[in-house]
C-alpha cells in the first residue's frame, strides 16, 4: 500500500466558494469538485466542514461536493483532535479558529485541509494571518496581514489538478498568500499578483522525499560477551509520519534480520532503536532477540529495507584506531 501523505489547498478568500462566487464564476463548481478529487484520489470522500462561515456552508458549495458523491458533515462541535479528524478524508476551514498543532499532526498523518482566508477572523487581515500562522508556516506558507483590495473574477493557471478546466474564480478582498519556503518542492503559490503573493496556494507532502534513515549504530555493547545492549537507531527525518510495518533491518550477516511488526508508525522527527537482545519501551521496544553480539566491533554495515524490499538506508561504521 502506498504511503498516505497529506495535502493542503489554501484560498485567500471565502467568497470564492460562496453562492455569490458560484454566480459570478460558475467554474467554482469545477474548482470544488476538482479539489475534493485531489484530496481523495478520485474516490468518494468523507469531509468535515469545521466552520460557520458562509463560504463553506451555503448551498452551492455543499451541493457541489454531494453531487460528486462525497459525504459532508458541517459542525464546529466535532471533536477536534488528530485522532478524531483521521476519520475524515479532508477538513474544510474558514473563519472559526482551530488548533493549528492538531492540523499539523493531521496533515503529517496523511490528512487533507482546505483553508480560506479573507473572513475577517481576528478583526483584521493581521488577525486572520495570526490565527493560521503556526499551521501555514509549518508547510512553508503564510497569509499576509493585509487584505488585497481586489474584487472581481480572476483567471487561475491550469497547471494544477485542482484548477484544470476552471476558467475563472471570484475574489472579494482576501488575504494574499505567500510562499515562505520557495526551495521546497511541496508548497507553491499557484495564482499570484507578483512578489510571491497570490490568491491560491497548495502543499503536497508527496512531493517531499521520504527520509527514514539509520542514523547511528551502537556496536560495542557494555554487556560483557553477549553485548545485548547494542542497538541501531532509526530516525524519520521527513515531514510525514511513516508506516514502517513489514520493513526489515539487516545486520549484514545471514539470519540477522529484524522485521517491524504491523502497526509500527514512525512519526516525523521520531527516533526508535532495535536492540540486539534487550527491550526498551521508551525507544520502541524492538529487539533482534539474538543471544550473542551481532555487530562487529571493527566495521560493519546496517541496511534498512521497506515492505517492498527496496533499500531505503544504509549505515557503515568503522571503529577508530586504538
Amino acid at each position: 500500500m502506498a504511503q498516505k501523505t497529506g495535502k493542503v489547498f489554501v484560498c485567500g478568500d471565502e467568497w470564492t466558494t460562496s453562492d455569490t462566487g458560484f454566480t459570478k464564476a460558475p467554474a467554482a463548481r469545477a474548482f470544488v469538485q476538482n479539489l475534493a478529487s485531489w484530496f481523495t484520489g478520485g474516490r468518494p470522500g468523507k469531509f468535515l466542514v469545521y466552520s460557520t462561515n458562509f463560504g463553506l456552508t451555503q448551498n452551492s458549495f455543499l451541493s457541489a461536493l454531494k453531487a460528486a458523491g462525497h459525504t459532508v458533515t458541517t459542525s464546529i462541535s466535532a471533536t477536534f483532535t488528530a485522532q478524531a479528524l483521521a476519520e475524515y478524508d479532508a477538513v474544510f476551514l474558514a473563519g472559526n479558529a482551530a488548533d493549528n498543532n492538531v492540523l499539523i499532526e493531521y496533515v503529517k498523518s496523511g490528512g487533507n485541509v482546505y483553508l480560506c482566508g479573507g473572513t475577517g477572523a481576528g478583526g483584521s487581515g493581521a488577525g486572520e494571518a495570526n490565527q493560521w500562522k503556526t499551521f501555514l508556516n509549518a508547510i512553508g506558507l503564510r497569509f499576509e496581514p493585509i487584505w488585497n483590495g481586489f474584487d472581481g473574477n480572476f483567471v487561475p493557471p491550469q497547471d494544477h489538478p485542482v484548477l484544470k478546466g476552471v476558467a475563472a474564480l471570484y475574489c472579494s478582498n482576501g488575504n494574499p498568500v505567500s510562499d515562505i519556503d520557495p526551495e521546497s518542492p511541496a508548497n507553491q503559490v499557484v495564482s499570484g499578483f507578483g512578489a510571491g503573493q497570490g490568491l491560491l496556494a497548495f502543499f503536497d507532502a508527496s512531493l517531499l522525499p521520504q527520509r527514514v534513515a539509520i542514523t547511528s549504530i551502537f556496536y560495542d555493547g557494555l554487556v560483557k560477551s553477549v553485548e545485548s545492549d547494542e542497538f541501531v537507531e532509526i530516525t524519520n527525518q521527513g515531514f510525514s509520519h511513516v508506516d514502517i510495518s513489514g520493513w526489515k533491518l539487516h545486520a549484514d550477516d545471514a539470519r540477522q534480520d529484524f522485521a517491524f511488526p504491523a502497526g509500527t508508525i514512525l512519526r516525523s522527527g521520531q527516533s526508535i532503536r532495535v536492540y540486539t537482545n534487550e527491550s526498551h519501551p521508551e525507544t520502541g521496544g524492538h529487539s533482534f532477540g539474538i543471544k550473542r553480539a551481532i555487530w562487529n566491533n571493527k566495521t560493519d554495515e546496517g541496511k534498512l529495507f521497506d515492505a517492498a524490499g527496496t533499500q531505503v538506508s544504509s549505515h557503515r561504521y568503522t571503529a577508530p584506531p586504538v
